[in-house]
């Protein structure tokens, strides 16, 4: 298993359990994040400092977590007004294709 291959897998590993618990809406950003690191997208330099390390001591360190928490804090901190518009909120599920793509582009920014 290359670098490479455990930082996918870190993210598939912790996408399904967000599904599994009840989170969709993470599990299913997570999964783009996923694809987004196995092409080689913007995501990867963000988490290459983690290269190198096993799938396990990934998923110890939360590496798809933090991701998700910092994308989420730009959500509240109001950095990112398009992004918030695609998170789920009371009535409305969200769509996590939609919040993807803005993510990217607050990554590419």
């Amino acid at each position: 298993m290359t670098d490479l291959d455990s930082l996918v897998r870190a993210f598939e590993v912790q996408s399904q359990a967000c599904a599994a618990f009840g989170s969709p809406f993470s599990g299913a950003l997570l999964s783009h994040a996923a694809a987004d690191i196995a092409a080689d997208g913007p995501l990867r330099a963000g988490v290459e400092p983690w290269s190198g390390l096993s799938t396990r001591a990934l998923v110890s360190d939360a590496v798809a977590i933090r991701w998700l928490g910092a994308v989420h804090d730009l959500v509240l901190s109001g950095e990112a007004p398009d992004l918030a518009t695609a998170y789920p909120a009371p009535g409305r599920a969200g769509d996590a294709a939609r919040a993807w793509a803005l993510a990217r582009e607050a990554m590419l920014a």
